[in-house]
């Protein structure tokens, strides 16, 4: 078991092109995803950071902070 104090931060990982890391690509894919391109090939269960269930402006700002790493 892992117990985790009030001032640890998780910083969730959202991965949509299962390459292993968040990066670019995946800022790319979301952005794609948010207008509205068929993305067949995209895993949407691999990162929401909202907590509405949904990809939005939300994860790609997620996305980009970690990439540079903010």
């Amino acid at each position: 078991m892992i117990s985790l104090s009030s001032e640890t931060t998780v910083t969730p990982v959202i991965d949509y092109d299962a390459s292993g890391t968040t990066d670019l690509g995946d800022a790319i894919l979301g952005l794609r995803l948010l207008a509205g391109l068929d993305m067949e090939d995209v895993d949407v269960c691999r990162g929401e950071v909202s907590g509405d269930g949904k990809i939005g402006t939300e994860e790609i700002v997620h996305i980009l902070r970690t990439s540079a790493g903010l």
